[in-house]
């Protein structure tokens, strides 16, 4: 009986699935479309390395910041947030996303994006890890932040 119903539970998943590509985007928030030509249609865009740095980014209000760290979750690893975000300041917009590299190869890096929209004047730092989520209390294996500053 065991293997009847996991034969057919298989055989449901390869039809379910056959045929179809597998999208490029993992944890994908929702979609904004803001109207061509305003402020807001034209996100800044801040890449990290990984590498302890923080540079300073200044924003206007309202507009998006999409923040891009590389990262390989096939390590196990992930970019998360370190702490919580000045919601005065910065407001998070869906939750991170994982856009794969533009390769067929198994384990090649891609790029973790953040996003959130300027929400008020002011200054804040946001921080990130890098850590295997599993892994409580354990030093993160990489950070990161960026100083961001929102303007009226």
């Amino acid at each position: 009986m065991k293997k009847a119903f996991l034969f057919a539970f298989v055989l449901g998943a390869c039809v379910c699935a056959g045929g179809a590509e597998l999208e490029k985007v993992v944890n994908k928030g929702p979609v904004h479309n803001p109207p061509a030509g305003s402020a807001a249609a034209e996100p800044v865009v801040v890449r990290l390395d990984g590498a302890g740095e923080c540079p300073s980014v200044s924003v206007a209000k309202g507009r998006v910041l999409i923040v891009v760290i590389v990262g390989n979750p096939s390590t196990g690893y992930q970019w998360e947030l370190n702490g919580r975000v000045d919601g005065v300041v910065l407001t998070q917009e869906g939750r991170a996303e994982f856009v794969a590299a533009e390769s067929d190869m198994v384990g090649v890096p891609g790029e973790y994006r953040f996003t959130f929209r300027a929400a008020g004047a002011g200054a804040t730092v946001v921080g990130f890890k890098y850590v295997r989520p599993w892994e409580q209390g354990r030093s993160p294996a990489k950070a990161a932040s960026v100083s961001v500053t929102v303007t009226e």
